[in-house]
């Protein structure tokens, strides 16, 4: 019976020995509150999720966070949550923060350089000084002070991919030149850099009821859209 109890008293110690070796062997556990990959839009704040994390003691350690997001500048981002126990076990996530262009990305304004002239009739086709004002869905957006007839145009995002809508205005020509006015058609597309910079080529052409020296008024240019 002695032995026995010696046995049993032996085999518990090692029992106890072996749970205290693999709790202290044991790394921390994270409840990351929901934090997962996401996608944000170019220039939106940014906050990682507070985790938390216990040992296998459940006792709550610390929580490292590495945040390497960029919001001004498109692209892919690690976030790193780390914690490490008072045994050197640790436990790691990472996610991935998608930034990305999107129409309210590119709201405000902007100086313009072009070479978007109008032959004949000598008019800037676009301003030097425009705005852009969010539109009415999440890929839209206007351009305000498009040019000095053209209050506002539409155009749309997908990607870095910008498309300006197709658009008509009258322009009146010089009573030097004639007493007939030009109708201009006028449409757009280019890209827009990870950080916000559009490059935009314009293709137009110009039609009057009436001949008019010069015509027809067509060709394409290209403007360049830096915010201030």
């Amino acid at each position: 019976m002695k032995k026995t109890t010696q046995i049993f008293f032996g085999m518990a110690i090692m029992v106890a020995m072996l749970f205290t070796a693999c709790k202290k062997n044991t790394p921390p556990v994270f409840d990351l509150n929901g934090a997962a990959d996401t996608s944000i839009c170019l220039g939106e704040q940014y906050a990682p999720i507070i985790a938390t994390a216990l040992d296998a003691y459940g006792d709550a350690i610390n929580v490292l966070v590495t945040n390497g997001v960029d919001v001004n500048t498109a692209g892919t981002y690690d976030v790193e949550y780390l914690a490490i126990d008072k045994n050197d076990n640790e436990i790691s996530h990472i996610i991935q923060v998608i930034v990305e262009l999107c129409a309210s990305s590119l709201t405000g304004q902007y100086s313009v350089s072009h070479d978007c002239q109008l032959p004949v009739v000598n008019m800037n086709l676009i301003s030097e000084d425009q705005e852009i004002l969010p539109g009415i869905t999440s890929d839209a957006f206007i351009i305000n002070n498009f040019n000095s007839i053209l209050s506002q145009v539409a155009g749309s995002i997908n990607g870095a991919s910008v498309t300006i809508d197709p658009v008509s205005f009258t322009v009146p020509v010089p009573a030097s030149i004639t007493t007939v006015d030009v109708t201009v058609s006028l449409s757009g597309s280019g890209t827009v850099d990870a950080n916000g910079v559009m490059t935009i080529n314009y293709e137009y052409s110009g039609t009057a009821a009436l001949p008019l020296p010069g015509l027809p008024l067509t060709g394409n240019c290209t403007a360049t859209y830096t915010k201030l």
